[in-house]
């Protein structure tokens, strides 16, 4: 994703007020993140299912998502790639 550097708290706002709440009506969404540089106006979001059948499902649901965020944060989404977690370490510390 393509934004303007000025954008970047329109992005993050964006994507916690109206991405996650429309992301979390998904069955099987595990998890939902945004990673952002600011300096460069470029970032990208992940979101991982509990299986793959859940992923299949929430396609129509994510687009939809996408392109509501998309268009109130002025960002341009550059692609879409899938890939299948094979490892993930988390820690609460």
């Amino acid at each position: 994703m393509e934004f303007d550097p000025a954008d970047a708290d329109l992005f993050a706002e964006t994507f916690r007020a109206s991405v996650i709440p429309r992301l979390e009506t998904l069955p099987g969404l595990a998890r939902a993140s945004l990673l952002i540089d600011r300096d460069r106006g470029r970032g990208l979001v992940g979101a991982v299912f509990t299986d793959r059948e859940s992923l299949g499902a929430s396609r129509a649901g994510q687009a939809a998502a996408r392109h509501e965020g998309a268009a109130k944060a002025n960002v341009t989404v550059t692609g879409l790639e899938e890939f299948e977690v094979v490892l993930a370490d988390v820690r609460g510390d």
